[in-house]
C-alpha cells in the first residue's frame, strides 16, 4: 500500500491481538483523515484472554512486542508518540530480560 493517505469518511481497521492496526487508526484520526473511531472486542480480563489463547507465553510475549512498538514505531514516522509511564518500560525491559522476546523486532 504505497500511497498517500487522504481524507476520507471510514477507516476500517482489522486485527487479531495486535495493537498495531488499533495504533495505525488512531495515528490516522489524531492526523485528521478519519473523523470517528469505534472499536469492539470481547470484554474480558487478562486471565480470561490468556486463557482464549491457549499459550500464556505467546500472549506475554505479544504484549511485549507491542510495547516496543509503541516505543520505536514513532521516531520511524509509523504511530505517534504516546506517553509511557516509567513503571511499563521498566516492566518492559524485565519482561525482555527473562526472554519474553519473540515478538520483539530487531
Amino acid at each position: 500500500m504505497h500511497h498517500t493517505p487522504r481524507p476520507c469518511s471510514v477507516i476500517v481497521g482489522l486485527g487479531s491481538h495486535d495493537l498495531g492496526v488499533a495504533d495505525a487508526a488512531a495515528g490516522f484520526y489524531l492526523r485528521g483523515p478519519a473523523p470517528v473511531i469505534v472499536s469492539a472486542s470481547s470484554p474480558m480480563t487478562f486471565a480470561e484472554y490468556a486463557a482464549s489463547i491457549g499459550y500464556d507465553r505467546m500472549v506475554i510475549d505479544m504484549l511485549v512486542g507491542a510495547l516496543q512498538r509503541l516505543l520505536v514505531h514513532p521516531a520511524q514516522g509509523f504511530l505517534i508518540e504516546q506517553p509511557v509511564p516509567d513503571e511499563v518500560t521498566a516492566a518492559y525491559e524485565r519482561l525482555v530480560g527473562a526472554g519474553f522476546t519473540s515478538r520483539l523486532i530487531p
